[in-house]
């Protein structure tokens, strides 16, 4: 696997055992720079190969789960290019979303939409929006975003707890973006996920007093939010807040008081994603019956 560049650091570090690549971590035993390849997990922080000659390397070239969950979604938007294609979507790659993708079968019945969850009982529409782009632009940003963040959080919780992590962030975004969306709108992407992985790390850092970590995720988040708020007519608001709040909560689990016990961070996921998946339900159940309340009294006003 190719390693991702690391660009010069803002502060001028570099890694001391890596001259070539920038870097704002430092080891929080000794103070040296350190990049991705070198930051060793210990339990009080990241540390340099020469303070945590046993530990493992941060950086985990394996990213079973990370390759998984992108693997996921780039054969999900092969099958909906095709399938779009087939039904006259012409544009379908770099756009499947419009009035021609409800030609679309996979995007007919797998894109979150309240409606379909409440009134045809189609629930799994919660998990599987979370694999359907928009189009090339859309997948290929989140995936470059979910590539980063699985570096530094797959190495660091382990497989397990990533997957169920990325899951349960997934319908936590799933329930935001139903709770702050119009009933008839349909939503898709793995940009609750994503958010998710973002507000995990920042609490992980936090918790592990990697400030200069933290900043940087910090700073990410910003960034990430202003860009979501100016575009918000085309971004999930709820999807990205839902994710990210989840995120928060998740990463707290791993690395709270209980992170000696390896056992609750998988549990306590697998339960946060029942209670959220059942909320996303809920909240899907509210918006159809207002909708459908406010046009029964609509109705009413216009009889004479």
């Amino acid at each position: 696997m190719t390693r991702p560049a690391e660009p010069a650091s803002e502060y001028g570090a570099t890694c001391y055992r890596h001259s070539g690549r920038g870097t704002n971590v430092r080891c929080q035993n000794s103070g040296k720079p350190i990049c991705s390849e070198c930051m060793r997990d210990t339990p009080v922080g990241y540390r340099c190969p020469d303070c945590a000659p046993t530990s493992k390397p941060i950086f985990d070239d394996s990213m079973v789960m990370t390759k998984v969950m992108l693997g996921i979604c780039a054969a999900v938007f092969v099958v909906q290019v095709v399938l779009g294609l087939s039904h006259g979507q012409s544009n379908a790659i770099l756009s499947a979303t419009g009035d021609a993708a409800y030609t679309n079968p996979i995007y007919l019945h797998g894109a979150l939409w309240a409606p379909g969850i409440d009134q045809d009982h189609e629930y799994w529409r919660i998990i599987t929006s979370g694999f359907l782009h928009a189009g090339l632009i859309h997948i290929a940003f989140n995936s470059y975003f979910i590539w980063i963040l699985g570096q530094l959080i797959e190495a660091a919780v382990g497989k397990l707890r990533f997957a169920l992590l990325y899951l349960t962030s997934m319908i936590g975004g799933a329930a935001g973006a139903l709770a702050l969306s119009s009933v008839n709108t349909p939503t898709i992407g793995a940009s609750g996920a994503a958010f998710g992985l973002l507000g995990a790390g920042i609490v992980m850092a936090r918790l592990r007093r990697n400030e200069q970590l933290t900043n940087q995720l910090v700073i990410t988040a910003v960034i990430n939010f202003v860009i979501t708020i100016s575009l918000s007519g085309s971004i999930s608001v709820g999807g990205h807040l839902g994710g990210f709040a989840t995120g928060l909560v998740c990463g707290w689990i791993a690395y709270g008081p209980w992170q000696r016990q390896r056992w609750v961070a998988p549990v306590a996921y697998v339960g946060l994603a029942v209670v959220l998946f059942a909320v996303a339900v809920f909240i899907a159940h509210d918006k159809v019956q207002a909708f459908n309340d406010a046009q029964t009294v609509v109705g009413q006003v216009r009889t004479p």
